[in-house]
């Protein structure tokens, strides 16, 4: 079906890109350009917010907004695309009045931040944006930490008014750690995040790391200024008010990831003290589960173009080689697979109460690690006993 209401907001946003390389400054003049941060939603993929540019000129009634998150569903290949980080976004544009009910319909807050530009300025960075938007330049490949909505919108600023320079303190952090500031009511969410990145994500970001998150940018932004030391910021307040919502989104959850882990932990302790009965449609389960996340934490990291993915220590515990154990386990080949795994694990349950690698555990990381050991050194001593 032709989507209208999207070719007529394309075609606006044409026809402006033609008369901003023809018009004289004073078409500018009484532009405003906004920074609009959208924060956290209920979806997953809404979790760190969102970031875009607002260019509203009030002499041609002209409102759009300018979005480089966008991608799209129909591409072919899509889902192959997306899980091997191949899938380009794109820069799209739409009216604000379009992007405003979008986000009032996930009930999410909508900050504004007018930026205080020259004329020149604001034209030179509409004309950056209209190039951007042809066809042929609005494709990118994105990156979560490293080029993604928020740092795209950002260098584009910085490539019309020059160097910003941001006068608060730098936040001594890491990307894990950010991450999980928006993570707190979402355990499950942490989970699955944490078991796919890999050690990038430990590194300490410098200030325009922080920038790949949108609220980063937004605190940084209000005390930047550009290289004749003016405020970059002139404005900032809500434009959708959503903070209540907010704030139960980012209210502490119970960690029920975790407390699964110590219910599986206290069970494994019950088969190895208290029953000599090996279990093994249990067992055969468990080592099943750790070989297929194991897969998946490979396969992320060797046949994915997602750098964040890469050098995934969590493969220690998660070992591939319990495939190897269950089709040799009664041999002595398997019995010596099992001690392997067993010392990967041993150095993953470590790591998950002090760290030792460069690489955060989740505890539940180590509740795992801990069953594996208890299963296979069970396994070993009724080998010993046969």
């Amino acid at each position: 079906m032709i989507n209208i209401k999207k070719i007529l907001v394309l075609c606006l946003s044409f026809c402006w890109s033609i008369s901003a390389f023809s018009q004289p400054d004073s078409l500018f003049a009484d532009m405003e350009i906004s920074l609009l941060t959208c924060k956290s939603g209920d979806e997953v993929y809404t979790t760190f917010g969102h970031t875009a540019i607002r260019l509203n000129n009030t002499m041609n009634k002209s409102d759009i907004v300018y979005n480089y998150g966008t991608f799209d569903f129909n591409a072919p290949y899509f889902f192959i695309k997306f899980l091997r980080g191949q899938l380009p976004y794109r820069l799209s544009a739409s009216s604000m009045s379009r992007f405003l009910r979008e986000y009032n319909h996930e009930r999410r807050s909508v900050i504004e931040q007018k930026l205080d530009l020259s004329a020149d300025q604001k034209k030179q960075l509409f004309k950056a944006l209209a190039a951007n938007f042809k066809p042929e330049n609005a494709e990118y490949q994105y990156d979560f930490f490293f080029d993604n909505c928020t740092t795209r919108t950002i260098d584009k600023i910085e490539e019309t008014t020059g160097a910003i320079s941001f006068e608060n303190e730098i936040a001594d952090i890491t990307f894990r750690q950010m991450l999980k500031q928006n993570l707190k009511s979402m355990p499950w969410s942490e989970f699955g995040i944490d078991l796919i990145i890999g050690a990038i994500a430990d590194k300490k970001t410098n200030r325009k790391e922080q920038h790949f998150l949108p609220m980063y940018l937004h605190n940084d932004l209000n005390d930047a200024k550009d290289t004749a030391g003016k405020s970059i910021v002139n404005t900032d307040y809500l434009v959708l008010d959503f903070e209540a919502e907010d704030a139960i989104r980012q209210s502490p959850s119970q960690n029920w990831p975790l407390y699964m882990g110590i219910l599986l932990v206290l069970l494994e302790l019950m088969l190895f003290f208290k029953l000599q009965k090996t279990f093994f449609w249990y067992d055969k389960m468990w080592m099943w589960l750790m070989s297929i996340m194991g897969i998946i934490m490979a396969f992320m990291w060797f046949g994915t173009d997602h750098g964040a993915t890469k050098q995934n220590y969590n493969l220690l515990w998660a070992n591939i080689l319990f495939l190897v154990f269950l089709r040799l386990r009664k041999t002595a080949i398997g019995k010596w697979t099992a001690y392997i795994i067993i010392g990967t694990a041993t150095i993953a349950l470590i790591n998950s109460i002090v760290q030792i690698l460069p690489q955060y555990f989740l505890p539940v990381f180590g509740c795992f690690a801990t069953v594996s050991i208890l299963k296979l050194v069970r396994y070993i001593r009724n080998y010993k006993e046969a």
